[in-house]
């Protein structure tokens, strides 16, 4: 599963919910056909076929299907200057290049929402959490001298248990916000801890 990297939880645009997205989307190959046509629309002379390499697939489609794809979500865009205005449509210039993508936003959880459909997981450095909920980001089990690396993992996972946190099933879904106040109480790096955690998942489940 892709994932995107965002160095805060806050607003983003349509333009950067789109470039996120394409970032991390897999290339692939498309087949061309190219020919000429009298007044009536029949092709006349030779047909040749043209494979382009490295596309993005989604992005050949994404302009159009976005507005749709949010409607259908119930995920309102609203305009960066007049947050009442939901006006958000796939208007494009003469170019063909869109003209409100810039000016409409969506919020961190609902972009995260949209990647999912995507099939993409969102990772934020930042958490949006009160320290009642995260208990100052303390943790409440302290590294013991000659802790095994299996130990270690468990009481990763178990401190974010104990600090409220709604943990994944399996360890291919993001993890919630708040894990990087855990990894930051220990002295580690997000990855480092997300990874412990997710090791954890895996013997949770038999693997």
């Amino acid at each position: 599963m892709p994932v995107i990297y965002r160095k805060n939880a806050g607003r983003l645009s349509i333009a950067e919910c789109k470039r996120l997205i394409l970032d991390v989307m897999p290339r692939g190959n498309v087949g061309e056909l190219h020919a000429s046509t009298d007044a009536n629309g029949n092709i006349i002379g030779e047909v040749s076929h043209k494979v382009r390499t490295g596309v993005n697939l989604h992005s050949l489609l994404i302009n159009d299907e976005l507005p749709e794809l949010l409607r259908q979500m119930g995920i309102s865009a609203r305009h960066r200057l007049a947050p009442s205005n939901t006006d958000y449509r796939a208007l494009v210039d003469s170019d063909g290049r869109p003209v409100q993508d810039e000016s409409y936003t969506i919020n961190h959880d609902e972009f995260v929402r949209l990647a999912g459909m995507y099939d993409c997981a969102v990772v934020s450095d930042e958490t949006i959490l009160t320290a009642g909920e995260l208990q100052e980001a303390t943790p409440s089990h302290v590294p013991a001298d000659g802790e095994s690396q299996k130990q270690r993992q468990a009481r990763r996972y178990q401190a974010c248990i104990d600090a409220g946190l709604t943990m994944p099933t399996d360890d291919y879904s993001h993890l919630p916000r708040g894990i990087g106040k855990l990894a930051k109480a220990e002295g580690i790096t997000r990855q480092a801890f997300a990874e412990d955690v997710k090791a954890h998942i895996r013997q949770l489940n038999g693997r």
